[in-house]
C-alpha cells in the first residue's frame, strides 16, 4: 500500500499482473470523492465506456493505454502494459470482478 502526500493525498493499493512472465496491467484502488464527470474531457485519446455498470474512461495516447472508473466511492486505475491486450478483455475481465468484503 502506497500512501499519497499533497494533492493526492490518499491511500492506493497497487496490484501489478504478469501472464507468461511478462508485465499485463497494473491496477490501483483508492478511495476517491472525486467523480469522472464526462463533461471534464480534455485530453486527446479520452472516452467515455461503461464498466461494470458506472461510467468510466478509457485514455489511450502513444503507448500509454488506461481505464478508469468509479464504483461504491472507490476509484479504479488499470494502466495496460501488454500491448496486445485490448480494452475488450480488460472491460470483460473487470465485469467479472467479484467484491470481497
Amino acid at each position: 500500500m502506497d500512501e499519497l502526500q499533497g494533492e493526492l493525498a490518499r491511500k492506493e493499493i497497487n496490484f501489478n499482473y504478469e501472464k507468461d512472465n511478462l508485465p499485463l496491467f497494473m491496477s490501483a484502488v483508492f478511495e476517491s470523492p472525486e467523480e469522472i464527470d464526462g463533461e471534464d474531457l480534455k485530453l486527446p485519446g479520452e472516452k467515455l465506456v461503461t464498466i461494470r455498470g458506472q461510467e468510466g474512461l478509457i485514455m489511450e495516447s502513444g503507448d500509454f493505454r488506461s481505464l478508469l472508473w468509479k464504483e461504491n466511492g472507490v476509484s479504479y486505475s488499470i494502466v495496460l502494459d501488454d500491448p496486445s491486450l485490448t480494452f475488450e478483455e480488460l472491460i470483460e475481465w473487470t465485469n467479472d470482478m467479484v467484491l470481497v468484503e
